[in-house]
């Protein structure tokens, strides 16, 4: 039985849309983080909030970066003692990839589009690490997922899809963390955005002083 899900343990803070020669990888600190997010300068770095940030990297050329921005709702919430904030703690700041990899999940909705985007994105959810190549990284009060949809064959077909239509295309996904267990249900909500009629031609030229200086 589907039961609706709690609020989104993470809000959305900022959307990024970036194009290159080269494929963007570890954004890390930008230009919306902010220098020292990695932990390379330490002052006030306890005060910093946590950010998750997913950055989907787009086949060129020239290569594309969306990059999306959470943080949580309510850090105290992802300190209590529940199953939820266990899992949170072990995606977010654990050290194991393998962990993430089979928990991510993404679920998509066409808000508005035509049938062949509806047919195409459909609604089925699907962990993304098994999908297409992913690599992380971490800094102390940061987690990236970077995901390469160019490698895969099924993702470049439906991005080159969307992109046919992106002017008139609202489209929602949601990240949720896959419930492996009885214990681990009902599944929550990440976070979520809405990429609302998304054109490429307005992406911000990226420049290496906006990424992580130390890689």
């Amino acid at each position: 039985m589907k039961v609706p899900s709690s609020r989104q343990a993470c809000r959305l803070v900022n959307v990024e849309l970036y194009k290159s020669n080269e494929t963007i990888k570890h954004i890390g600190v930008s230009s919306f983080v902010g220098d020292g997010f990695d932990g390379t300068d330490s002052s006030n770095l306890d005060d910093r909030p946590f950010i998750f940030i997913i950055n989907f990297m787009l086949p060129g050329p020239p290569c594309h970066s969306l990059v999306l921005y959470f943080t949580p709702e309510d850090p105290s919430e992802l300190k209590k003692n529940s199953v939820f904030a266990d899992l949170c703690h072990e995606v977010l700041r654990g050290p194991n990839d393998e962990f993430r990899t089979q928990r991510i999940k993404l679920i998509p909705r066409v808000v508005q589009g035509t049938w062949p985007i509806r047919e195409g994105v459909g609604t089925t959810p699907a962990i993304l690490g098994t999908k297409i190549y992913q690599k992380y990284y971490q800094g102390k009060n940061y987690l990236e997922a970077d995901y390469d949809i160019g490698s895969s064959t099924v993702a470049t077909g439906i991005l080159k899809l969307l992109l046919g239509y992106s002017r008139d295309l609202i489209i929602d996904l949601a990240f949720v963390i896959e419930a492996q267990s009885a214990m681990e249900l009902p599944e929550r909500v990440l976070g979520t955005v809405r990429l609302d009629c998304v054109d490429l031609r307005h992406a911000v030229q990226y420049t290496k002083k906006m990424g992580m200086v130390k890689r």
